[in-house]
């Protein structure tokens, strides 16, 4: 049921964030590609830094905002797409309740689920992706797996223009159409 829909673009590098502070704990390398950690909980504090690393201004309502953590690297390689399902780092409710605060009309990230896994309760059911829960029913705030901004952010663009035209299918309850995403080149 979504429309075609073309707005502002702000990306959040976490990961470059965590490098360039030096946070050994929160980064790993594997197959010859840096990415955030296992498990690792992407902070509000976090979010302020990468904003202000990035002269991101503020989040506006009607914007995407993307994370990135390198962790869509593990799923191009057989031998570590174990790793890459198993995991991921991510945000989780304290982030995803500041952010919808914002009303962004998507949040994205470059992992498949988008919030910190594991580290959700896993006894009772409701209790489980309680980030999708909180973004997507409580607020109505649209959610992006998979979103790969890496070329963007290692051009120096962390604002930009983000396009994007659903495939529709019947019954669906998501879709797999790529966005697009526009900007000038910051880095040379």
């Amino acid at each position: 049921t979504v429309s075609p829909f073309v707005t502002r673009g702000v990306i959040l590098d976490i990961l470059d964030l965590k490098i360039s502070q030096g946070a050994t704990s929160a980064i790993q390398t594997v197959g010859g590609h840096t990415m955030l950690t296992n498990s690792y909980r992407i902070t509000l504090e976090d979010i302020h830094d990468a904003m202000k690393r990035g002269n991101v201004g503020q989040i506006q309502p009607g914007d995407v905002v993307c994370f990135r953590t390198g962790w869509h690297t593990l799923a191009d390689d057989p031998t570590t797409y174990d790793q890459y399902l198993a995991t991921e780092p991510g945000i989780y409710l304290r982030e995803a309740r500041w952010l919808a605060d914002h009303r962004p009309a998507l949040i994205a990230a470059d992992t498949w689920a988008l919030e910190v896994l594991p580290g959700q309760p896993t006894s009772d059911p409701g209790q489980l992706f309680t980030v999708h829960q909180e973004l997507i029913v409580k607020n109505g705030i649209r959610i992006g797996e998979g979103v790969i901004v890496t070329d963007l952010a290692e051009d120096g663009v962390f604002e930009f223009v983000y396009m994007y035209s659903p495939q529709y299918a019947k019954g669906a309850t998501a879709g797999n159409t790529a966005p697009v995403g526009l900007a000038a080149r910051r880095k040379h």
